[in-house]
């Protein structure tokens, strides 16, 4: 009885204290029922309006209480004096404390990414080499009779009996006597052919491999030796004796394998994942089991074409020096490089900014151009290799701590801790780059120094999910407008719900809520009119889903008695439309307007389609409070334009140049300058434009003859001014559409105009003419934006036949006038085609190779010469050859080129592709100077030539094995 007696107490203890914690966190996050009626009730008796709202549905706020519109449940108090946005949320001292919330700043640091790789050690292949037998004979003496021993370079290693090397001391002995005979002789070409026979005796036993010294003591002496000895050409370690003392060998036979071990090779084998941070020259670090807590240094030398299939991996060789010989060929090694990233996530390195390197020794490292040292190779550019050059624009990136972000698919969601209001958070969606340890680069949503909560988190979402907020699960209004293909029908569609909501603003900011009623009942018809059956199966989804929202706002708001509550309960409908405008567009204008006084200072946002700011939250009390954020528009991409329109809107446009002119002198233009604007925009043939383009234009060309038309004699300046303002708005939209004038143009703003408004336009130069402050403040006004000169097609001109005379085999026939039956515009027409046709100059028609396509090409060359494969290029190559019409075969090269992993294959197709190169180049259809070179050793004597940027020879055909091979024959100058 005693032990269910304290177990009832233990629980009872436990219960109180979650009961506690629930309270406090509840009370926080507002997430609990009980204590906002609490609060709401204590607010009721200090006499202060109170908010009603659903639990479920936030969006739902009355001023009294009753039961929710949507679901039915009881409403619920709601705080005031919180001005909390969507995803913002605020939490007590002992919220916080209870959720365990810890928050880092952003911060700006170099950031290292680590490669890890596995390998081992080898010896220097380009520091290994086979003694060999120079001439037939027997072994009779191996001074270095076992493997593993260390020669010095000049040691002796061998003593071999050969009856041909006696054989050719006795003609040497033969030569030098006959030699000593005809010196004696008057007649010179004898003597000197003697002298020639000794030399080339004392040759014959220089190519079998005596010493100089060996063949001087040999001819002082005169004796001759039956053995003789061979020496070391370089200082190593034997790694193999292929034969035994006393052994018979033949010309040619392998003797020893000597290799140094000063220098070694690191076999180290990367993820393909990792490959794209890989580059020539780059420093590794790695460590050995023989000598643990050492870390030894190396450059990457190689990177091995062929991935393994099997492994994933490709193998990355390491040059390392080994002078204290600690490093033993076949050791198991760990390494690790350190890849330095800026904001971009291009790899930087310090240490090779600016620096040359040679392309055979990655040790040769440079600060200006010139040969290797060792190889005598041109040093490359460490920018050639992938390197970004550090400069002022390659900041560190910006770094969040990995705990940060909630990351759903490819989204990643943080929350702000406020530095200015107390417990406030505030969800963020972020674009996240590399990770490496404990960071990710943020590439954008974040500044630095902002505080992000990198523990809890996760609760704080869990909090806005149950207030129906947004949070890492919903999709942001972009996210979801960019999977969505909406139709020019659908945006009409639901403009005409835009322009019912505007009249329901205008209303509102008038006081008055007469016929609104009628009109959310006009909305409710034209959303259920909407047919989405043609449209895609994710825009149809998502207007339905927008749909019912609209739907539920428009009744919350026909449950309003009074307009306080209307304005109350117009957010939204306001939230709601303004939504649609973002997902959806719009066909016309409506402007996004936000006053921050609104609903008891939290502010609200509105759209309006009146430039001028009318308040529907607050009427004739302050109409005119707020300001206009954001202006919604129809928008089209760029647009081919016939020659006549583009000739009209340059007309145009022409005399909207010198209405600016006049008005910068603060001069009235005449009425017939300002409607020619108007009447001229008014010619353009529509008849062949699709219905958007036509709509676009259309919209432009009615703003500007409403401008216009505003215009009269008793008009004054600050009049001319503002039509002009709309007018230039309206030619800044035509000219991104379709760019129709033949210089370059610039749009000016000035933040002065128009009491503090602004107002941008047009100039054909950078020199400020303000055309709003004239005289007064002519020099007012930024550029802000560019549009490149209209460049016109040339126009091709057939070349006409021999003209053959008839007229002595047919009767004249009487001459008829047609001209009289043509328009106007084409007799015009005409008469401009055959005035233009001799200017045009043919050499401008011939086909081209783009500079991105010989760029390619010359890259190819490159990468071949230095025993690489090409990368990327492919698609731009065959680009710019498809004016060339090229065959089959010249295809089929560049499809090799970059699918086959074999040296030769790619050699033999890149002369394929070269030779047509050189046609083309010899042709004049390159736009660039080029080298053509030859080497007529290639392709085993056949010879082979190709192209090249450099002025010495760099032989793609045998890569560094004859790097130097060829000539250069002749420089082939681009075509103009």
């Amino acid at each position: 009885m005693n032990k269910q007696k304290l177990l009832l107490i233990f629980c009872m203890a436990g219960a109180l204290v979650l009961g506690i914690a629930g309270f406090a966190i509840g009370k926080s996050f507002g997430g609990t029922q009980t204590n906002e009626v609490a609060e709401g009730q204590s607010k009721q008796k200090e006499n202060a309006p109170t908010t009603w709202t659903c639990s479920m549905h936030p969006q739902i706020k009355l001023n009294k209480p009753g039961k929710c519109p949507i679901c039915a449940m009881d409403l619920i108090p709601l705080k005031r004096g919180e001005a909390l946005g969507d995803r913002e949320i605020k939490l007590s001292k002992l919220a916080e404390k209870l959720a365990d919330i810890e928050a880092m700043p952003v911060i700006r640091k170099e950031f290292y990414m680590p490669v890890q790789m596995v390998g081992k050690i080898s010896l220097d292949e380009t520091r290994s080499k086979q003694i060999t037998s120079r001439y037939p004979g027997r072994l009779d003496r191996l001074f270095v009779d076992y493997t593993g021993v260390e020669v010095k370079k000049g040691a002796h290693l061998f003593a071999i009996y050969s009856p041909e090397l006696i054989n050719a001391q006795e003609e040497l002995l033969q030569s030098l006597e006959s030699a000593k005979a005809m010196q004696k002789s008057t007649i010179e070409s004898i003597r000197t052919s003697s002298e020639k026979a000794v030399e080339a005796s004392r040759d014959k036993l220089r190519l079998w491999g005596l010493t100089d010294e060996q063949i001087k003591k040999f001819e002082t002496t005169k004796v001759i030796t039956d053995h003789v000895t061979s020496y070391s050409p370089l200082e190593g370690v034997v790694v193999k004796k292929h034969v035994d003392e006393g052994s018979y060998v033949k010309e040619g036979s392998v003797i020893y394998s000597i290799a140094s071990l000063d220098y070694l090779w690191v076999e180290l084998d990367a993820y393909e994942s990792d490959l794209q941070w890989l580059h020539y020259a780059q420093e590794v670090a790695f460590t050995t089991e023989a000598w643990p807590g050492e870390e030894f240094k190396g450059r990457v030398s190689f990177i091995h074409p062929i991935l393994n299939n099997k492994t994933r991996t490709v193998k990355v060789r390491v040059n390392v020096a080994n002078k204290d010989r600690r490093l033993k060929p076949d050791m198991f090694v760990r390494a690790q490089v350190r890849i330095n990233v800026n904001s971009a996530g291009q790899v930087i390195d310090k240490a090779l900014s600016g620096k040359w390197i040679s392309p055979m020794h990655p040790e040769i490292i440079s600060d200006k151009p010139g040969p290797c040292s060792v190889c005598g190779m041109d040093l490359v550019k460490a920018e050639d290799y992938g390197f970004t050059p550090t400069n002022a624009k390659s900041e560190s990136p910006l770094l969040v701590p990995a705990s940060a972000p909630l990351i759903t698919g490819k989204r990643a969601v943080v929350y702000i801790k406020s530095r200015s209001k107390e417990g406030s958070y505030q969800g963020r969606t972020i674009t996240l780059g590399l990770k490496a340890g404990d960071y990710y680069i943020v590439k954008s949503g974040l500044k630095q120094g902002d505080l992000v909560v990198t523990r809890g988190a996760f609760k704080i979402d869990s909090a806005l999910q149950i207030q129906a907020k947004p949070s890492m699960m919903s999709l942001t209004e972009s996210q979801e407008a960019k999977k969505l293909d909406i139709s020019l029908d659908l945006k009409k569609s639901l403009t005409k719900i835009y322009n019912v909501y505007d009249s329901i603003t205008v209303s509102l900011s008038k006081d008055s809520i007469e016929n609104l009623t009628a009109k959310l009942d006009e909305i409710t018809a034209i959303s259920g009119s909407i047919d989405v059956s043609g449209e895609d199966t994710k825009t149809a989804e998502f207007w339905r889903k927008q749909a019912r929202e609209l739907a539920l706002a428009v009744n919350v708001l026909k449950t309003s008695k009074d307009i306080k509550t209307f304005r109350r309960n117009f957010e939204s409908l306001s939230l709601q439309t303004i939504g649609l405008i973002k997902i959806f567009g719009t066909v016309e204008d409506f402007n996004l307007a936000y006053c921050p006084m609104a609903l008891d200072d939290k502010g609200a946002y509105w759209l309006q389609k009146s430039p001028e700011l009318v308040n529907p939250y607050f009427g004739s009390q302050m109409l005119h409070c707020g300001d206009i954020k954001k202006k919604f528009s129809y928008h089209l991409a760029k647009i081919s334009l016939s020659e006549n329109n583009r000739a009209i809107l340059e007309s145009a446009v022409a005399d909207y140049f010198k209405i600016s002119e006049l008005l910068a002198e603060d001069k009235k233009p005449t009425l017939d300058a300002i409607t020619s604007l108007s009447s001229s925009l008014q010619k353009i043939n529509m008849k062949t434009m699709s219905e958007e383009v036509h709509l676009a234009l259309m919209k432009e060309i009615m703003a500007v003859k409403k401008a216009t038309e505003s215009i009269n004699r008793k008009s004054t300046l600050k009049d001319y001014r503002k039509s002009f303002a709309t007018v230039s708005s309206s030619f800044i939209s035509l000219m991104k559409l379709f760019p129709f004038i033949k210089k370059d143009s610039f749009v000016l703003n000035c933040p002065m105009a128009f009491d503090g408004k602004g107002a941008n336009w047009l100039q054909l130069s950078k020199k400020t003419k303000n055309p709003y402050l004239g005289l007064e403040m002519q020099a007012c006004g930024d550029v802000k934006s560019s549009f490149k000169a209209f460049i016109e097609k040339p126009v091709k001109v057939e070349k006409k036949a021999p003209e053959i005379d008839h007229s002595k085999h047919q009767q004249p026939k009487p001459e008829v006038d047609h001209s009289k039956h043509k328009q106007p515009e084409e007799k015009a027409k005409e008469e401009k085609n055959v005035e233009e046709a001799p200017k045009h100059d043919h050499s401008k028609m011939t086909p081209k190779v783009s500079t991105e396509g010989l760029t390619v090409y010359l890259a190819l060359q490159k990468a071949l010469s230095q025993d690489r494969f090409p990368e990327s290029g492919k698609d731009q190559i065959l680009k710019s050859l498809n004016a060339f019409q090229p065959s089959a075969e010249i295809t089929s090269s560049i499809n090799t080129i970059y699918t086959s992993k074999d040296i030769k294959k790619v050699r033999s197709s890149f002369k394929i592709l070269s030779d047509f190169m050189i046609k083309l180049a010899n042709e004049a259809s390159l736009t660039k100077d080029v080298n053509l070179s030859h080497c007529s050793m290639a392709f085993e004597g056949k010879g082979g030539s190709w192209l090249q940027a450099s002025d010495k020879i760099e032989n793609p055909y045998y890569g560094s094995k004859m790097y130097r091979c060829g000539d250069i024959k002749k420089k082939i100058a681009g075509g103009k």
